[in-house]
């Protein structure tokens, strides 16, 4: 008797059988026998609503660690398998990859790409290291208060892949007048892969230019991908919390992003330049004399003369970029009336401000050519028509589409987290969490979040462990 209504509850869920082991077939094409192993081993855990939402959740950790699958197909699967368990309808999850938020997302890189194409940000980089100074202390805090305002409007790739040409520009060359060196020469002609090992200066200005991109990119909310999945789970969670704005963010991220940059600059010169030693063997490492200094100035002049002037093109994506912020910072400020505010009876979402000035972008010529179409003299009326400040082409090719998927997976697990009672059972199971301070937890988490960054893509990490942390309050 036993037995028969044991198969008869089986017998209900051999369509979810189905869509998992169709699911598993896929897995041997990658040859990794371990991720079939892993599919089957979570397999029982469907016969229920909330650990079938946690096999899904499990399955998708498991397959964004080992990278069999792309990462963003991997995000994919709560379309498949949320509709077929039964755990969202496919209305729901397919709302969570194409929304505000990842309009925002979309918006934000087409912004990103725009300085990178008008070269803007290397303007601006080449400017704050001049007005700095020539010395190497000065020099150094130049490039890392450089890198960190670029990669809170950029990629933090892009603004470090920016800034290493230019610095070792200039290290070259003051190795070439003789003041100081680039690389210690220890190749050994017998080891084909032997090469140069950086000296302590080089070591200071690249660790320096790193972390100084990470700090910038948690500056602002789209200055990386994982800040706007923290927004988006974090409200999709806490559906009673106020949203997120852009101005809350960096008011709250952009003086630690800054603090952290400064700390860096005093440790690097201390371990890397003698400052704790004063008559130790780097003591003199800053003093790279008049000669030096020349040097220097002379290459970030030749650097930035290589630009021109200021183009056109550069003006308008600048005036572009700074009606964004300015229409994000005034959206909803909070001490005063904000614009969004004097239009009634209409609920403007985060993203249509930048949309707007994204349409505006691609109107705008990004030169004055098209002013000489009524000119009489023949030469200077346009050829041709003139193009905008930003071309579509360009942005098919740069941005990451997969960071949607990404992102919108991230929103649908917290979704189907709360709305299968799987969000309950982790509350339950996590009672003894919950009684050590607030402190001890955020511990805990940087431990575990810390160590689990050496595995795992940092926004496949966010997407894992947002969610889980949530459902703990």
């Amino acid at each position: 008797m036993e037995m028969n209504i044991y198969m008869k509850k089986l017998s209900k869920w051999n369509g979810y059988y189905l869509v998992t082991y169709i699911l598993m077939l896929m897995a041997p094409l990658t040859g990794l026998v371990s991720d079939i192993a892993f599919a089957n081993i979570l397999l029982p855990f469907i016969l229920i609503m909330e650990s079938r939402c946690g096999y899904v959740v499990l399955l998708m950790a498991g397959y964004w660690v080992t990278e069999c699958l792309p990462l963003p197909m991997t995000a994919l699967m709560p379309i498949v398998l949320f509709p077929c368990l039964n755990i969202l309808s496919i209305k729901d999850t397919c709302e969570c990859y194409m929304n505000d938020l990842v309009m925002y997302f979309i918006g934000s890189q087409i912004l990103a790409i725009a300085i990178e194409h008008s070269k803007l940000h290397l303007r601006v980089a080449l400017k704050i290291m001049q007005v700095f100074g020539y010395t190497h202390k000065r020099l150094l805090a130049g490039t890392i208060l450089a890198t960190t305002f670029l990669s809170m409007w950029i990629t933090s790739a892009t603004a470090t892949a920016m800034m290493v040409p230019i610095v070792l520009t200039i290290l070259s060359e003051l190795e070439r007048v003789d003041i100081g060196k680039v690389f210690h020469n220890l190749r050994n002609p017998e080891d084909a892969n032997s090469g140069p090992i950086p000296t302590k200066v080089t070591m200071a200005y690249l660790l320096g230019m790193a972390y100084a991109a990470t700090f910038g990119g948690t500056a602002t909310l789209f200055g990386t991908a994982t800040n706007l999945v923290f927004k988006g789970i974090f409200e999709q969670v806490f559906l009673c919390a106020p949203k997120i704005g852009f101005d809350q963010w960096m008011l709250y991220s952009a003086p630690l992003a800054y603090a952290n940059a400064f700390i860096t600059w005093l440790y690097l010169i201390v371990m890397y330049f003698g400052e704790v030693e004063p008559n130790g063997h780097y003591a003199s490492i800053d003093t790279i004399g008049s000669e030096g200094a020349n040097t220097v100035k002379r290459v970030l002049k030749e650097k930035y003369d290589d630009l021109g002037k200021v183009t056109t093109h550069e003006v308008g994506v600048a005036i572009t970029y700074i009606t964004v912020v300015v229409l994000l910072l005034t959206r909803k400020p909070g001490f005063a009336t904000g614009w969004v505010d004097i239009i009634p009876g209409r609920k403007i979402p985060e993203s249509a401000p930048m949309i707007l000035v994204l349409l505006l972008m691609f109107l705008i010529p990004r030169d004055l050519n098209f002013l000489n179409i009524c000119s009489t003299d023949e030469n200077k009326i346009p050829k041709a028509p003139s193009k905008s400040l930003i071309a579509w082409k360009l942005v098919e090719t740069k941005i990451p589409w997969g960071l949607m998927f990404l992102l919108g997976a991230g929103v649908a697990m917290s979704q189907a987290i709360k709305k299968s009672g799987l969000a309950e059972t982790l509350e339950k199971s996590m009672t003894p969490v919950q009684s050590l301070s607030a402190f001890d937890v955020l511990v805990i988490v940087c431990i575990i979040v810390g160590t689990i960054t050496e595995v795992t893509p940092e926004i496949a990490r966010a997407n894992i462990m947002l969610p889980v942390v949530a459902s703990m309050y």
